[in-house]
C-alpha cells in the first residue's frame, strides 16, 4: 500500500501519548476514589460494567482516529492501466554559430548571451518535442527533435563558433536542414525558431522559407545584436586582443543584421520577427506566441496507476464513531 500524503502519517505518533494519557488518567481517577471511600464501598459506588465501557468507547475514539490520519494520509492501493498522453508541438531552434557571435557589443559577447536566453526559452516550451540546428557556412543538426528538455539544455551548452568549420552565415542550409528534420508522420505544428545576427551571404533563404510554407512550417526569426553593426574581434586563449578580423582584401569585417531579409522569410511562413533589445530576449512575448498555437498527440504510452482508497478508511472511521456514540 503507497500513502500519497506520507507527511500526515507522522500523526500517529499522538497515539501512543493518548494511550499514555488516559492511563495516567485513569490511574489518578482510582486513586481519588481511593481517598473519597473505603474500598468496598467505591466497589459498589462504581459498576464494574460502566468502567469496561468507558475503555471500549476510548479504544472505538482511538481507533477511528487512527483510520482518519489513515484517510488523510490518502493510501493507495489496487492498480489501473491508463493511457498517457503528451501534447505540443515540434520545435527547432536554428542558432547562428558564424564567428560573428564573438562580438562583444552585448557582454559578454553575443554567443554567451544567445546560449542565456534561448535556455529560458526551452524551459518555458518544455512540453514540446524540441531540436537544435547549428549554422554558419553550412548546417549541423546538434539535437535531433525531443521530449526531454534537459538533454536539449546539454547540446545547447556545447554550441560555440568553431562547431561549423566553415565561415559564413547560411540561412538557406539552416531552413532546408529543418525542412528535412521535423517529423514526417505527425500532424503536429512545426516551428523553426531562426536565430541569427548577420547578413546570408550569397544564398537563396527566401526559396527555402517557401518550401517551409508548403510543408506546414511556421518560422519565427530573430535579430540579435546592434544593427549598427559591429567589429569581430580575434582573441587569444587569455582573453588579450589580438586584431578584428578582415577580409580577404584586408578589411575590417563589420557584422551587420539583414532585418528586412528575416521579416521576408516570418512573412511568407506565417510567423513573427523578433529583435533582441541588448541581447535579452522577450521570451514571454515569443513563448506566448508558440503556445497559441494548436497541439497535438506528441506521445503516448501506458503506465500502471494505484488506485486511491482514502474513503475505505474515512468510512471506518465514520462507522466506529457512530457505534460509540450509542454505547
Amino acid at each position: 500500500m503507497l500513502f500519497a500524503n506520507k507527511v500526515y502519517l507522522f500523526l500517529l505518533l499522538i497515539i501512543p501519548l493518548i494511550i499514555t494519557f488516559y492511563i495516567i488518567g485513569i490511574s489518578i481517577k482510582k486513586y481519588r476514589l481511593l481517598l473519597f471511600s473505603k474500598l468496598y464501598l467505591t466497589k459498589n459506588l462504581v459498576s464494574r460494567n460502566l468502567h469496561e465501557r468507558q475503555v471500549l468507547k476510548f479504544i472505538l475514539q482511538l481507533t477511528a482516529l487512527t483510520f482518519f490520519i489513515l484517510a488523510l494520509a490518502g493510501p493507495k492501493f489496487g492498480t489501473k492501466m491508463i493511457e498517457l498522453k503528451r501534447k505540443g508541438i515540434e520545435i527547432i531552434i536554428a542558432v547562428d554559430t558564424s564567428i560573428s557571435m564573438l562580438a562583444e557589443d552585448i557582454k559578454p559577447n553575443r554567443m554567451k548571451m544567445v546560449k542565456s536566453e534561448l535556455t529560458r526559452i526551452i524551459s518555458e516550451l518544455k512540453t514540446n518535442k524540441i531540436g537544435i540546428i547549428a549554422f554558419a557556412g553550412q548546417s549541423f543538426l546538434q539535437c535531433p527533435l525531443t521530449l526531454d528538455s534537459n538533454a536539449v539544455k546539454l547540446f545547447l551548452e556545447y554550441l560555440d563558433v568553431n562547431i561549423i568549420p566553415e565561415p559564413g552565415t547560411n540561412i538557406e542550409s539552416a531552413i532546408r536542414l529543418a525542412n528535412q528534420s521535423f517529423s514526417k508522420k505527425t500532424k503536429a505544428n512545426k516551428v523553426l525558431i531562426l536565430l541569427t545576427d548577420g547578413e546570408d551571404q550569397n544564398n537563396k533563404p527566401l526559396e527555402a522559407a517557401k518550401e517551409a510554407a508548403k510543408l506546414g512550417i511556421k518560422i519565427y526569426t530573430i535579430g540579435f545584436g546592434l544593427k549598427s553593426g559591429e567589429l569581430i574581434p580575434i582573441r587569444k586563449d587569455d582573453g588579450s586582443l589580438i586584431d578584428y578580423k578582415k577580409d580577404a582584401t584586408g578589411k575590417t569585417v563589420t557584422s551587420r543584421l539583414d532585418e528586412g531579409l528575416l521579416k521576408k522569410i516570418t512573412h511568407l511562413t506565417a510567423g513573427n520577427y523578433y529583435y533582441s533589445r541588448n541581447g535579452y530576449l522577450d521570451v514571454d512575448k515569443i513563448t506566448t506566441d508558440i503556445n497559441k498555437l494548436e497541439k497535438q498527440d506528441l506521445s503516448s504510452k501506458m503506465k500502471q496507476q494505484y488506485e486511491h482508497r482514502f474513503y475505505y478508511f474515512l468510512a471506518l472511521g465514520i462507522l466506529i464513531i457512530l457505534i460509540e456514540m450509542f454505547l
